[in-house]
């Protein structure tokens, strides 16, 4: 499942046949989609758009591979062009959903009968975070470049929601890195409130008890 195209395959159309695959299970409901509606309401779900985005499709992938052609091997294809894949990169282009790439790696390990737990860079011919985060960024890419206004559109969603997601990464990275601090502050906080109510409920326990103590030499005071 590993053994790489021949560049005869490649010139065949294998790019073009996986665009094709990947807009036949998602054609139909386009309109349903959330991008869908909202190019509806804008007059930019034109009767061409779907051949179009076929061609824009197929041009990133064949881009793609061309640059990484120790990604384009059998099982790769074979797994892009598998349903459950399709519908995923489908909802990506048309909801605008985040590629999930650890899930679809175990998937992929999995097709090609590798270690679930093998990291990345130790799989035989290729990495397969680079392949997915490298191949996605194409799609984005070629579809934010695009002279149909309907496919432009989309691209610039896809773009704009990864700058959304790479934020909030961001933000939570830095968040992980203050935990410790923020553990550590709100812990002490805790400790010195606890010290203090200890010691309101300790002076509130001798009232109720003595009322009054008496210390020799020094006379009575009240608690």
């Amino acid at each position: 499942m590993l053994g790489p195209f021949d560049p005869v395959a490649l010139a065949a159309g294998v790019t073009a046949n996986l665009a094709t695959t990947i807009l036949q299970h998602n054609a139909e409901r386009v309109r349903t989609t959330t991008f869908g509606r909202a190019m509806v309401r804008l007059g930019l779900l034109k009767p061409d758009f779907i051949q179009r985005l076929r061609s824009t499709l197929s041009r990133a992938i064949d881009e793609y591979f061309q640059e990484h052609p120790t990604h384009l091997v059998r099982g790769v294809v074979s797994f892009l062009e598998d349903p459950v894949t399709v519908r995923d990169i489908g909802d990506h282009l048309l909801n605008g959903l985040p590629i999930d790439i650890q899930k679809l790696t175990r998937r992929l390990a999995d097709d090609l009968d590798l270690p679930r737990d093998l990291t990345p860079g130790a799989w035989p011919t290729f990495n397969p975070h680079e392949l997915f985060l490298g191949l996605f960024s194409k799609l984005d890419a070629c579809l934010g470049s695009d002279a149909d206004p309907g496919v432009l559109w989309i691209g610039r969603q896809l773009i704009a929601l990864k700058s959304q997601a790479d934020a909030v990464q961001s933000q939570l990275a830095e968040f992980h890195r203050d935990l410790p601090s923020l553990f550590n502050t709100a812990l002490a906080e805790q400790q010195a409130e606890e010290s203090v109510d200890f010691e309101r409920q300790f002076l509130r326990h001798l009232r109720n008890r003595f009322g009054r103590l008496t210390t020799p030499g020094q006379g009575s005071y009240m608690v």
